[in-house]
Protein backbone atom coordinates (compact mmCIF):
# COMPACT_ATOMS: atom_id res chain seq x y z
CA UNK A 1 0.00 0.00 0.00
CA UNK A 2 1.45 3.59 -0.64
CA UNK A 3 0.25 6.91 0.56
CA UNK A 4 0.86 10.55 0.65
CA UNK A 5 -0.99 13.26 2.31
CA UNK A 6 -2.42 16.23 0.86
CA UNK A 7 -4.13 19.78 1.26
CA UNK A 8 -7.47 19.95 -0.09
CA UNK A 9 -9.72 22.80 0.33
CA UNK A 10 -13.35 23.19 -0.44
CA UNK A 11 -14.83 26.59 -1.53
CA UNK A 12 -18.52 26.98 -0.73
CA UNK A 13 -20.96 29.83 -0.22
CA UNK A 14 -17.98 31.91 0.44
CA UNK A 15 -17.04 29.74 3.08
CA UNK A 16 -13.41 28.02 3.14
CA UNK A 17 -13.17 24.46 4.90
CA UNK A 18 -9.55 23.05 4.26
CA UNK A 19 -8.65 19.58 5.43
CA UNK A 20 -5.68 17.35 5.65
CA UNK A 21 -6.27 13.86 3.13
CA UNK A 22 -4.01 11.38 3.79
CA UNK A 23 -4.62 9.29 -0.09
CA UNK A 24 -3.80 5.32 0.05
CA UNK A 25 -3.28 2.69 -2.78
CA UNK A 26 -4.64 -0.28 -1.49
CA UNK A 27 -4.60 -3.41 -3.70
CA UNK A 28 -7.14 -4.79 -1.33
CA UNK A 29 -9.70 -1.58 -2.17
CA UNK A 30 -12.81 -2.94 -4.65
CA UNK A 31 -14.16 0.48 -4.81
CA UNK A 32 -13.32 4.20 -3.38
CA UNK A 33 -13.54 4.46 -0.14
CA UNK A 34 -13.68 7.56 2.07
CA UNK A 35 -13.64 7.98 5.87
CA UNK A 36 -13.59 10.99 8.04
CA UNK A 37 -10.75 10.66 10.62
CA UNK A 38 -11.18 13.99 12.84
CA UNK A 39 -11.74 17.93 12.69
CA UNK A 40 -10.40 18.77 8.87
CA UNK A 41 -8.93 15.07 8.27
CA UNK A 42 -9.68 12.66 6.05
CA UNK A 43 -8.36 8.87 4.54
CA UNK A 44 -9.48 8.76 0.70
CA UNK A 45 -8.54 4.71 -0.30
CA UNK A 46 -8.03 4.17 -3.92
CA UNK A 47 -8.43 0.55 -5.39
CA UNK A 48 -5.46 0.29 -8.25
CA UNK A 49 -7.69 0.70 -11.18
CA UNK A 50 -8.44 4.49 -9.78
CA UNK A 51 -6.30 7.55 -10.68
CA UNK A 52 -5.82 10.16 -8.77
CA UNK A 53 -8.27 12.62 -11.16
CA UNK A 54 -11.14 10.18 -10.20
CA UNK A 55 -10.35 10.07 -5.98
CA UNK A 56 -10.62 13.53 -6.08
CA UNK A 57 -13.47 14.48 -7.85
CA UNK A 58 -14.74 11.97 -5.65
CA UNK A 59 -13.56 13.65 -2.81
CA UNK A 60 -15.43 17.17 -4.21
CA UNK A 61 -18.48 15.54 -4.53
CA UNK A 62 -18.52 14.61 -0.53
CA UNK A 63 -18.42 17.75 0.34
CA UNK A 64 -21.96 18.09 1.88
CA UNK A 65 -21.26 15.16 3.89
CA UNK A 66 -17.73 15.94 5.21
CA UNK A 67 -18.81 19.48 6.54
CA UNK A 68 -21.84 17.75 8.07
CA UNK A 69 -19.85 14.80 9.43
CA UNK A 70 -17.07 17.25 11.12
CA UNK A 71 -19.00 18.53 13.36
CA UNK A 72 -19.39 15.38 15.12
CA UNK A 73 -15.80 15.70 15.78
CA UNK A 74 -13.95 16.91 19.18
CA UNK A 75 -11.51 19.57 18.74
CA UNK A 76 -7.93 18.04 18.75
CA UNK A 77 -6.26 18.12 22.64
CA UNK A 78 -3.16 18.47 23.92
CA UNK A 79 -1.26 15.32 26.08
CA UNK A 80 -0.59 18.14 28.75
CA UNK A 81 -4.49 19.24 28.70
CA UNK A 82 -5.37 15.50 28.79
CA UNK A 83 -3.15 14.33 31.68
CA UNK A 84 -3.91 16.90 33.80
CA UNK A 85 -7.53 16.72 34.01
CA UNK A 86 -7.20 13.72 36.16
CA UNK A 87 -8.47 11.17 33.68
CA UNK A 88 -7.42 7.80 34.33
CA UNK A 89 -4.92 5.58 32.05
CA UNK A 90 -5.16 1.68 31.84
CA UNK A 91 -2.02 -0.38 31.82
CA UNK A 92 -3.74 -3.51 32.88
CA UNK A 93 -6.96 -4.18 34.65
CA UNK A 94 -6.14 -1.17 37.18
CA UNK A 95 -7.05 2.26 36.26
CA UNK A 96 -4.26 4.67 37.40
CA UNK A 97 -3.72 8.47 36.90
CA UNK A 98 -0.74 10.26 35.11
CA UNK A 99 1.30 12.83 37.30
CA UNK A 100 3.47 14.99 35.00
CA UNK A 101 6.98 16.15 36.45
CA UNK A 102 8.95 18.15 34.34
CA UNK A 103 12.50 18.48 35.97
CA UNK A 104 16.02 20.72 34.30
CA UNK A 105 18.28 17.52 35.21
CA UNK A 106 16.98 14.58 32.99
CA UNK A 107 17.97 14.35 29.26
CA UNK A 108 15.58 11.62 28.70
CA UNK A 109 11.86 11.11 29.64
CA UNK A 110 10.59 8.29 31.58
CA UNK A 111 7.74 6.93 34.17
CA UNK A 112 7.25 5.28 36.95
CA UNK A 113 4.36 3.22 37.64
CA UNK A 114 3.22 3.44 42.13
CA UNK A 115 -0.13 2.36 43.04
CA UNK A 116 -3.01 3.99 41.56
CA UNK A 117 -0.72 6.27 39.84
CA UNK A 118 1.76 6.97 36.69
CA UNK A 119 4.63 9.51 37.00
CA UNK A 120 6.02 10.90 33.95
CA UNK A 121 9.11 12.54 33.75
CA UNK A 122 10.24 15.32 31.24
CA UNK A 123 12.91 17.67 30.45
CA UNK A 124 11.89 21.59 30.57
CA UNK A 125 14.66 21.87 27.66
CA UNK A 126 12.25 20.25 25.04
CA UNK A 127 8.83 20.31 23.76
CA UNK A 128 6.71 18.97 25.92
CA UNK A 129 3.96 17.99 23.52
CA UNK A 130 6.58 15.95 21.77
CA UNK A 131 7.86 14.46 25.17
CA UNK A 132 4.24 13.22 26.50
CA UNK A 133 3.72 11.35 23.14
CA UNK A 134 6.80 9.94 23.48
CA UNK A 135 6.32 8.84 27.12
CA UNK A 136 2.90 7.60 25.63
CA UNK A 137 4.53 5.86 23.30
CA UNK A 138 6.89 3.84 25.94
CA UNK A 139 4.07 3.51 28.21
CA UNK A 140 2.35 1.34 24.56
CA UNK A 141 5.23 -0.42 23.93
CA UNK A 142 5.38 -1.99 27.86
CA UNK A 143 2.42 -2.87 28.60
CA UNK A 144 0.13 -3.43 25.23
CA UNK A 145 2.04 -6.32 24.37
CA UNK A 146 1.35 -7.75 28.02
CA UNK A 147 -2.18 -7.10 27.44
CA UNK A 148 -1.97 -8.64 23.98
CA UNK A 149 -0.38 -11.87 25.51
CA UNK A 150 -2.74 -12.08 27.82
CA UNK A 151 -5.53 -11.88 25.15
CA UNK A 152 -3.45 -14.42 22.99
CA UNK A 153 -4.05 -17.17 26.67
CA UNK A 154 -7.70 -16.26 26.37
CA UNK A 155 -8.36 -17.24 22.58
CA UNK A 156 -5.69 -19.56 21.79
CA UNK A 157 -4.54 -17.33 18.82
CA UNK A 158 -0.72 -15.85 18.79
CA UNK A 159 0.52 -13.23 16.41
CA UNK A 160 3.88 -13.10 15.20
CA UNK A 161 4.99 -9.28 16.23
CA UNK A 162 3.31 -6.44 17.92
CA UNK A 163 4.02 -2.82 17.04
CA UNK A 164 2.29 -0.15 18.98
CA UNK A 165 2.18 3.22 17.28
CA UNK A 166 0.77 6.79 17.28
CA UNK A 167 -1.82 5.86 14.34
CA UNK A 168 -4.03 8.86 13.59
CA UNK A 169 -7.19 6.77 12.99
CA UNK A 170 -6.48 3.41 13.61
CA UNK A 171 -6.96 1.52 16.80
CA UNK A 172 -5.16 -1.28 15.26
CA UNK A 173 -4.53 -3.84 12.03
CA UNK A 174 -2.96 -7.44 11.23
CA UNK A 175 -1.13 -8.21 8.48
CA UNK A 176 -0.81 -10.84 6.66
CA UNK A 177 2.16 -12.01 7.87
CA UNK A 178 -0.02 -12.08 11.56
CA UNK A 179 1.96 -9.05 12.83
CA UNK A 180 -0.45 -6.63 14.94
CA UNK A 181 -0.28 -2.85 15.24
CA UNK A 182 -1.82 -0.86 18.27
CA UNK A 183 -2.48 2.43 19.02
CA UNK A 184 -1.05 3.27 22.27
CA UNK A 185 -4.64 5.25 23.11
CA UNK A 186 -6.01 2.19 23.87
CA UNK A 187 -4.12 2.60 26.95
CA UNK A 188 -6.88 5.88 27.61
CA UNK A 189 -10.34 3.43 26.82
CA UNK A 190 -11.60 1.70 29.34
CA UNK A 191 -10.24 -1.64 30.17
CA UNK A 192 -12.75 -3.67 28.47
CA UNK A 193 -13.30 -1.46 25.51
CA UNK A 194 -9.13 -2.01 25.32
CA UNK A 195 -9.32 -5.60 25.38
CA UNK A 196 -12.05 -5.74 22.41
CA UNK A 197 -9.64 -4.05 20.45
CA UNK A 198 -7.30 -6.62 21.27
CA UNK A 199 -9.61 -8.97 20.35
CA UNK A 200 -10.50 -7.53 17.46
CA UNK A 201 -6.90 -7.75 16.28
CA UNK A 202 -6.48 -11.23 17.01
CA UNK A 203 -9.47 -12.33 15.18
CA UNK A 204 -8.39 -10.85 11.98
CA UNK A 205 -5.77 -13.41 12.12
CA UNK A 206 -8.23 -16.54 10.96
CA UNK A 207 -10.54 -14.12 8.97
CA UNK A 208 -8.70 -11.07 7.33
CA UNK A 209 -12.26 -9.48 6.54
CA UNK A 210 -14.86 -8.55 8.23
CA UNK A 211 -17.22 -10.69 7.20
CA UNK A 212 -19.82 -12.57 8.56
CA UNK A 213 -17.64 -15.37 9.69
CA UNK A 214 -15.42 -13.11 11.26
CA UNK A 215 -18.35 -10.93 13.24
CA UNK A 216 -19.41 -14.76 14.36
CA UNK A 217 -15.87 -15.93 15.47
CA UNK A 218 -15.31 -13.00 17.07
CA UNK A 219 -18.87 -13.46 18.72
CA UNK A 220 -17.07 -16.57 20.59
CA UNK A 221 -13.95 -13.81 22.43
CA UNK A 222 -16.42 -11.16 23.20
CA UNK A 223 -19.98 -11.58 23.94
CA UNK A 224 -22.24 -9.05 21.74
CA UNK A 225 -19.28 -8.13 19.64
CA UNK A 226 -20.87 -5.60 17.95
CA UNK A 227 -22.71 -3.92 20.47
CA UNK A 228 -19.11 -3.28 22.25
CA UNK A 229 -18.23 -2.11 18.57
CA UNK A 230 -20.89 0.46 18.32
CA UNK A 231 -19.58 1.67 21.85
CA UNK A 232 -15.88 2.11 20.61
CA UNK A 233 -16.77 4.43 17.52
CA UNK A 234 -18.87 6.34 19.69
CA UNK A 235 -16.14 7.10 22.22
CA UNK A 236 -13.29 6.68 20.03
CA UNK A 237 -13.77 10.14 18.67
CA UNK A 238 -13.13 11.93 21.75
CA UNK A 239 -9.77 9.73 22.22
CA UNK A 240 -8.81 9.89 19.14
CA UNK A 241 -8.84 13.61 19.54
CA UNK A 242 -5.66 13.41 21.79
CA UNK A 243 -2.48 14.15 21.62
CA UNK A 244 -3.40 15.34 17.58
CA UNK A 245 -1.71 18.75 18.29
CA UNK A 246 1.63 17.17 18.09
CA UNK A 247 3.47 17.49 14.76
CA UNK A 248 1.17 17.65 11.53
CA UNK A 249 1.54 13.56 10.60
CA UNK A 250 3.33 11.72 13.27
Amino acid sequence: MSEWHERISFHSQGEVLSIDCLIRKSIRARKIGLRLTGVGRVVLTLPQWASLSTGKDFLFQQEKWIRSKSNGYSEPISLSQFYSTGEKIWLDSTPREIICSISSNRTQTGHRVEGDKVQIFTSDAKDPEIELLEASLLLGREFLPKRLKKCETKSGLKAEKCRVGNQRSRWGSCSTKRTISLNWRILILPYELGDYVLFHELAHLNHMNHSTQFWDFLETLVPHAKKVDRELSRLGKSVFAIGQTVGKHN
